[in-house]
């Protein structure tokens, strides 16, 4: 396999597992715990995806790009929101995660969503550049 179809492979990973932080999120809203602390869900370099994404695997010049940067910052905000609505699941505030998850996580979900779906585009066509 070459680092551009690993790349491509990690970055498709990447998208299955952000979608299932709305099963994670919704699961801790009805149930009022989870498996994550809101610290652990908030961090965007300790996920799988975050610890590659900011590793030695991707070259310099990849994250000096544009859709690198535009990644790092949407999966940053992604996180940053799914540890708001867990905290107010695990705070017993339902009604105000439902609306969270509803509003700003369910468009910072589809940001980072898009950003990749770009970006691995780009990394398969070769566009991926500084």
């Amino acid at each position: 396999m070459s680092q551009q179809s690993d790349m491509i492979a990690e970055v498709a990973a990447a998208q299955i597992k952000h979608l299932k932080w709305r099963s994670h999120l919704a699961a801790a809203i009805a149930q009022g715990r989870s498996e994550f602390t809101p610290e652990k869900a908030g961090c965007d370099k300790s996920c799988d995806f975050g610890r590659w994404f900011h590793g030695a695997a991707i070259p310099p010049d990849l994250k000096a790009g544009k859709g690198w940067q535009a990644i790092d910052a949407a999966h940053a905000a992604f996180h940053a929101t799914a540890a708001q609505v867990l905290g107010l699941a695990l705070a017993g505030r339902a009604d105000e995660a439902r609306t969270m998850m509803g509003g700003a996580f369910a468009e910072r979900a589809d940001r980072v969503l898009k950003a990749l779906s770009l970006w691995k585009l780009d990394l398969a066509t070769g566009r991926a550049q500084p």
